[in-house]
Formats: C-alpha cells, structure tokens, sequence
C-alpha cells in the first residue's frame, strides 16, 4: 500500500472514533439559547420554554441569553461568533430568518448559508384589534371605508415582519390603508385605545389580556384555527376569501439555529431531541396556554421553507416599495 494512502487511512481511523466521542459526550456543559428580543415578549416566553424542556431530555442546563436590537443582528452576529460547537444556539423567527433578507437588497448575514437547522417549533397568528370605543365592530367595516376613501384607516406596524405583512393585507384586500411605526406593541396601547390609531395586528398572548382588561375588541385572527380563547372571532380568510393566502403566511413561527459549521453528529442529536420536546403532551399544552400551536419541520424542511419565504417576500416587497438599499 502507497505510504501516503496508509498514512490517511490511520489518520481517519484515529480521527472518526473521537468524533463520534465528542458527539456522544454531548452535551457537557451549559447551552446558551440566544434570543434576540428583551424577556418577557411572546418569542422570549416561548424560548424559555422549550429550553426548559429541551434542557430536561439533554439533562444539561440550558441558558437563555436575551440580545435584542439590530433588527435581531446583534442576537445573529452573537451567535456566529460562538465556536459552532453546539453550546451556542439561536432561537429566531420567521422575521430574521425570511423577511429580513427579503427586504434589505444587502443583508448582514446569508441566513441560508450561515446557519445550521436544527428545526422549526411553534407559529403564532395575528390577532387584529382595535380601540374599544372605536364606531367599527368588524374588520370588514375597516377595509370597506380605505375602499371608499384611501388612507383613512391607520394600522401600527412593529418591525419587519408586521411592515410587510401590513403590505400583504392590503394588496389582498385591495385598499390602501396609512401606516404608522412603533417602536413596540405596548407603545400602540394607548393610541388604540383613545382612537388615534385604528388597527392593530399582534400575538394572541399580548392581544388577549388587552381585551381582557377591555382596552381593544378583538376583530379577527389569521392562521387556520380561531381563538381557543374567544371562539367567536372569526378567521381573516372567512371574513374575506381574497385574504385566504395572506391569513396562511401572516403567521409569525419560531425556529433554532446553530453556526453552519456545527458537527452533523451535535446537529442530528439536537434535532432529535427537539423533535421528541414538540411531541410532548405537556410541552404542547403551555404552547397552547401561550396562544401559540406547535407546527413541528425538520431541520431540512425548515430551511426549504426559509428559501420559498424569502422568494415570496422579496416579490411582497419589490411591488409594495419596501426594499431598503
């Protein structure tokens, strides 16, 4: 045998069983799960739950970092910084992963490229709401009066993904309708409630306790389910079948991420542990007390998914002149 070739080939038998090894003592240590969003919010409380759970079947100790800002950039280069070795991971959603790139012509990071795929966990729709004192009831009453006078309904837009989901509602429904920007959902509170704003569109979990406490009324809800909550308001797409697609896309859904270059073998073990944290009973029972539904990928079709989004948002965006150079 060629000296070369012999020399390879022990070097790989040498090489491959620590590897496997190193998979196989994974993991030894804490975990940090990046969030890119302040404690508390809908996708931080649905972090923290599956880091609970996901901790519990790696029995290790799962941390969970909040580094918001940067439209989620400092939470993304926090975590391309990290050795990809596992111990590093990023729970995102569709709005870093799909919109992002889809509105910025030069984006930071390749969220194709730079990231592994561990897999997707969890969706949440988006509740439209408006002031209690507001004279319409309904939202069909809303998109009937931008028909008749353009402009004349405001809706908050919070970040990327309400911006261009806003632009989706009314290219679907055919009206124009003034946006205004918040720096968060708790700043439109207020202008809801006093009429100066007209419509709002959140997360069931902060869009429920205000119409609990009686500040908004609940108009509808995208997704295919209504409400378990508040049966009663119906689904966008039965108010409108022109709204049928965008009530299936306007749905905000979480993920986990790790540096590209992490080993398969550390990649295949958190996936298949994350998969058994979705299918748990009790883990899908406080999903649903969130307001959220679990909507299980994989990592592979999770990242299919990512490529047809972001095909679908830039096209949103282009025609909606949302493209940012």
């Amino acid at each position: 045998m060629n000296t070369l070739v012999a020399r390879l080939l022990l070097a790989v038998s040498v090489i491959m069983p620590c590897a496997v090894a190193a998979a196989d003592k994974y993991p030894s240590r804490p975990i940090r799960l990046i969030v890119p969003f302040s404690a508390g919010g809908p996708t931080d409380n649905m972090a923290r739950l599956v880091a609970d759970h996901l901790g519990k079947r790696l029995d290790q100790t799962i941390t969970v970092i909040n580094k918001p800002g940067g439209d989620n950039i400092i939470a993304a280069r926090e975590l391309l910084s990290s050795e990809p070795d596992g111990y590093s991971l990023l729970f995102i959603t569709n709005g870093l992963l799909t919109i992002a790139p889809a509105i910025h012509e030069k984006y930071a990071i390749n969220t194709l490229d730079d990231f592994a795929y561990i897999g997707s966990i969890s969706a949440y729709p988006y509740v439209f709401v408006t002031g209690v004192n507001n004279p319409r009831t309904n939202l069909q009453s809303f998109i009937e009066d931008s028909r008749a006078k353009p402009e004349s309904v405001s809706y908050a837009v919070v970040g990327n993904v309400s911006m261009v989901a806003g632009a989706m509602f009314t290219r679907s429904a055919g009206v124009q309708m003034l946006p205004v920007r918040y720096k968060g959902n708790s700043d439109t509170v207020s202008d809801l409630y006093a009429g100066r704003l007209d419509l709002g569109s959140f997360a069931p979990s902060f869009s429920i306790p205000l119409a609990q406490s009686g500040k908004v009324s609940l108009l509808a809800v995208t997704g295919s389910q209504r409400l378990v909550k508040y049966p009663a308001v119906p689904l966008v797409s039965e108010i409108d079948p022109a709204l049928a697609d965008f009530a299936e896309h306007a749905m905000v859904w979480t993920a986990i991420v790790a540096p590209a270059k992490t080993p398969a073998a550390v990649q295949q073990r958190l996936e298949a542990e994350l998969k058994q944290v979705v299918a748990d009973a009790a883990f899908m029972r406080q999903v649903h007390n969130l307001g959220d539904t679990v909507r299980w990928r994989t990592a592979q079709d999770t990242r299919a998914q990512v490529s047809q989004e972001i095909a679908m948002w830039q096209d949103i965006a282009q025609q909606a002149n949302l493209t940012v150079h």
